[in-house]
């Protein structure tokens, strides 16, 4: 899915464990401008150690499309419950991959 437009949850994780990681939802051509973008959001504002990036398909948050960033990018994602349910939709654009992939 590196090369497949789509939204990615961005989870940064800082080096002060008692810190909250700072979690993004991202609109990205790829998984490298994805990637570029995180990196960019770490900046230099704050110690972090790298961070996680899950691929979400775009039809899976179509639905509620006037919370959703513009292509190139972002917006905090601070509520608990929001987080949970982009991972969810990280979770069913994987499975659905490997489906399309196996035939």
């Amino acid at each position: 899915m590196a090369e497949t437009p789509g939204y990615w949850a961005i989870e940064i994780n800082l080096v002060d464990a008692d810190a909250q990681e700072r979690r993004y939802l991202c609109h990205a051509e790829n998984d490298r401008a994805a990637c570029s973008m995180a990196g960019r959001l770490m900046g230099p504002g704050f110690d972090a150690r790298g961070f996680d990036s899950f691929w979400i398909n775009e039809a899976l948050l179509e639905r509620n499309r006037a919370s959703l960033p513009d292509l190139g990018r972002h917006r905090n994602v601070s509520r608990t419950n929001e987080w949970a349910m982009l991972i969810e939709a990280h979770q069913v654009s994987e499975t659905a991959g490997q489906q399309r992939r196996q035939f």
